[in-house]
């Protein structure tokens, strides 16, 4: 009886010494395989719950990464493409597209921050391939594999990492760092493919979790140079550094209905000037644009029209240009789309002073200075009925 509880003893300790190579050796393959890629695109899904801040939120994005790249603060470049845009670091420059307002922000010296704080670059492969090795080596993270699981249709191996006294942290650039609380993530793996199918940041003090699921994998995926590059963007996106973006935006919030209009000088296509406090006691109307913008090429034949009708009552238009500060191009494209009220232009900072981020905008100027309506892109008829209002 004591030889054969001996026997059962032995071939239990076997068994779970096999369980135990077995849940490292999915480890291994999935660091082994992810360490091969040069790159990989895929389907990215991000759930965030967080149930005390009232917040449920999914985000899709097709992401792509270049693991070749030589740069210093990755070791990675990437496109991320999703239902408002882009966002793209080259290795050099990062930059994000919104096609809705068609505009680009870019960076030229990006800081770690800028390029590692996408929602979709927070538990994406990427995070994976950096810190499984360094995770699967450290005694004091506990992986624990749990009953295996489907993700997205792919049957997947289901790990628990339990960091007593780390973190990942995202801001110090994607590392493993000390913490007093810790974390846990859920790792999940393909069987078939011993990719990552999922990984979970479990958030216990709002009651949720940030999710990232991964399918529809290419691992042979090549991206043209020009992807890397925002020329490839029509030329009626208008271009903004990030320094440009923030502070437009920050003045926004300043300007606005009510207020006193930033005063400026700035000269004419043809040579003069226009000093904004000199035109106290007549009503202003402002179009902030550039070329090829295609907002305003379309409001072209109305601003002439309104200059027509009003005009001769009393209303000064301008049309600020704020990207180009080649003249002989200016007037040559004014003259090719028929712009018949006066072109103002070098406006790069007054449109930052106005906090204009997207063209057409616009903006009326009462005879006091206040400005008393203002709009993104143009809205024909209200523009019309605040200027008969107001002149």
């Amino acid at each position: 009886m004591t030889k054969k509880m001996f026997l059962i003893g032995i071939s239990l300790l076997g068994l779970i010494y096999s369980c135990k190579e077995s849940d490292s050796e999915i480890i291994n393959q999935t660091i082994s395989q992810l360490n091969s890629l040069k790159t990989i695109e895929y389907q990215s899904i991000v759930h965030c719950l967080q149930k005390n801040m009232n917040m449920d939120r999914t985000d899709s994005a097709i992401c792509y990464f270049d693991f070749t790249s030589n740069d210093t603060l990755l070791k990675a470049k990437y496109q991320f493409i999703h239902r408002v845009g882009e966002q793209v670091f080259n290795g050099i420059q990062a930059f994000y597209s919104d096609n809705s307002e068609k505009r680009i922000s870019y960076m030229v010296k990006p800081t770690m921050y800028d390029v590692n704080s996408s929602i979709f670059i927070i538990n994406s492969i990427y995070t994976v391939r950096k810190l499984l090795p360094e995770m699967s080596k450290d005694t004091s993270i506990l992986f624990t594999r749990l009953n295996d699981t489907i993700i997205g249709n792919q049957d997947s191996y289901l790990f628990s990492i339990v960091m007593k006294n780390k973190i990942i942290d995202y801001n110090e650039g994607c590392k493993i760092t000390k913490s007093k609380k810790g974390l846990s993530y859920l790792l999940s793996i393909s069987k078939k493919s011993f990719l990552p199918t999922q990984f979970e940041w479990i958030i216990p003090e709002n009651n949720g979790y940030l999710r990232n699921s991964f399918s529809n994998f290419n691992i042979s995926a090549q991206k043209a140079d020009s992807v890397w590059s925002y020329d490839r963007f029509p030329k009626e996106y208008i271009r903004l550094s990030k320094k440009e973006f923030f502070e437009s935006l920050r003045n926004k919030a300043s300007v606005c209905i009510g207020q006193q209009a930033p005063a400026w000088i700035l000269p004419m296509i043809n040579g003069d000037s226009i000093n904004l406090s000199k035109q106290k006691g007549k009503l202003v109307l402002l179009e902030f644009w550039f070329p090829y913008c295609s907002g305003c090429v379309q409001s072209i034949p109305h601003f002439n029209e309104i200059q027509k009708a009003f005009g001769k009552k009393g209303l000064k238009v301008f049309g600020i240009e704020f990207t180009q500060k080649d003249e002989p191009f200016l007037k040559t494209y004014i003259e090719k789309q028929k712009i018949e009220y006066p072109t103002l232009h070098l406006g790069k900072q007054v449109a930052k002073e106005y906090g204009v981020t997207v063209a057409p905008t616009i903006f009326l100027i009462d005879k006091s200075g206040k400005i008393v309506y203002s709009s993104l892109g143009l809205k024909n008829d209200d523009l019309i009925s605040a200027i008969n209002q107001h002149l």
